[in-house]
C-alpha cells in the first residue's frame, strides 16, 4: 500500500503547480543504527501540518526497502534547537525597504524558541557579521546596525560567510534576503552550493527588488542547489509582503518533524545511501528524496586503529634499527 502511495505521490507532484509538500531538511546517522530525517510538511497554502505521528510516515531505504519509523515528533517536542543565519542585502534596490526588513527581523528573532540560535549577516561592498551565531536576543538587538554598505552586491560572499557561521550546528537553516544580483563576490554560485551540500544545510530565500524584477534564476538555484536538502523560495514583490515572508519561513522552520528509524538495508560503512520519506495524510500522498551518510562501524574503527598502531610500531622499530646501525658504523 505504501509503495503504491509512493507512485501516487510522484504522479501528483508532477500534475499540480501548487500542492501539499513534504521536504527533507536534514538527515543524521551519528546514532547508528538509529537513523534520523528532519522533514517539513506543508499543506496547499504553505501552512505546516500538525499532529502527525508514526502512522503518517514511512521511510524507503535504497529506493525500495520500506521501514516504519519508531518515532515521529515535532522538533520542538523533541527539544531540537534550531540554528538559523539570516543574510541580508545592504545595497541597491533593497535600501528603500530596509526599515521594513528591520521590523520583520525583530519579529523573526523575537519569536524564536528557547534553545534556538541565530546570526545576522549584511552584504554589499563588504560582508559584515552583524551578530555571530548565538542567543537570538543578541541578533534582535543588532538589527538596528543594518544599513547601506555601498553599491555592490556580494551575495555569494554573504552566503559563504553565513554557511561558515552555521557549520557544525544541528538542525539548521540559512535565509537570504535580497534581489538575487551579485557583483564583486570572490565566491560564486557553484562554490557556495558545494559548501551548502557539504555542510548539509538547506537554503531559504526571500526575493525583493524595489521597482524592478528579482533575479529568480539565482535565488531559486540557491534554494534548489543544495541537493537532497530542500529549502524554499518566497517572492515578496511589494514592501508589504516582506513581513509575511519572514513569518512564513519562521513558522515552517519551527514546525518540522523528527523521523527516527532503525537501519535495515543501510550499513555502517561510511557510504551515502538514498532514502525516500513518504507521508499519507488523509487523501494526500507526499514524498521527498534525500540521502544519508553513515559512519564506520565500531569494528571498522577498531580495525583502523589497530592498523595505525601496527604501522606506528613498524616505523618506530625501523627508526630504532636505523639509528643503531648508524651508531655501530660510527
Amino acid at each position: 500500500m505504501w509503495a503504491a502511495a509512493l507512485l501516487v505521490a510522484a504522479s501528483a507532484s508532477d500534475a499540480h503547480a501548487r500542492d501539499a509538500e513534504l521536504a527533507v531538511t536534514r538527515t543524521d546517522a551519528s546514532r547508528y543504527p538509529k537513523l534520523r530525517a528532519y522533514v517539513s510538511v506543508l499543506d496547499e497554502s504553505g501552512v505546516p501540518m500538525h499532529h502527525l505521528d508514526t502512522s503518517n510516515f514511512r521511510v524507503f531505504e535504497n529506493g525500495s526497502n520500506q521501514v516504519e519509523p519508531s518515532r515521529a515528533v515535532s522538533t520542538t517536542e523533541a527539544g531540537e534547537g534550531l540554528s538559523v543565519v539570516v543574510v541580508v542585502q545592504g545595497s541597491g534596490t533593497v535600501i528603500p525597504v530596509l526599515d521594513t526588513v528591520k521590523g520583520s527581523l525583530r519579529t523573526f528573532f523575537g519569536r524564536l524558541a528557547p534553545g534556538d540560535r541565530a546570526a545576522l549577516v549584511l552584504y554589499a561592498d563588504t560582508v559584515h557579521v552583524v551578530a555571530p551565531l548565538g542567543d537570538p536576543k543578541a541578533a534582535l538587538n543588532a538589527v538596528n546596525e543594518i544599513r547601506s554598505l555601498g553599491i555592490q552586491k556580494r551575495l555569494f560572499d554573504g552566503v559563504d560567510k553565513g554557511l561558515d557561521l552555521i557549520a557544525g550546528s544541528g538542525l539548521r537553516a540559512l535565509i537570504v534576503f535580497g534581489d538575487g544580483g551579485d557583483a564583486g563576490s570572490h565566491a560564486d554560485l557553484d562554490s557556495v552550493l558545494r559548501e551548502a551540500h557539504r555542510l548539509r544545510t538547506p537554503i531559504y530565500a526571500i526575493g525583493h527588488k524595489e521597482g524592478g524584477t528579482v533575479d529568480l534564476g539565482v535565488m531559486r538555484d540557491l534554494v534548489r542547489g543544495a541537493t537532497g536538502f530542500s529549502g524554499a523560495y518566497l517572492e515578496a514583490p511589494r514592501e508589504a509582503d516582506i513581513a509575511g515572508a519572514f513569518t512564513t519561513l519562521r513558522t515552517q522552520l519551527q514546525s518540522q518533524y523528527l523521523i527516527e528509524w532503525s537501519a535495515d538495508a543501510i550499513a555502517a560503512d561510511h557510504s551515502t545511501y538514498p532514502i525516500t520519506v513518504a507521508a499519507k495524510i488523509g487523501t494526500r500522498r507526499l514524498q521527498a528524496q534525500s540521502d544519508i551518510t553513515t559512519p564506520l562501524s565500531r569494528d571498522d574503527v577498531r580495525g583502523l586503529a589497530m592498523a595505525g598502531a601496527l604501522l606506528l610500531l613498524c616505523v618506530t622499530c625501523g627508526l630504532a634499527y636505523w639509528r643503531s646501525r648508524k651508531m655501530a658504523r660510527a
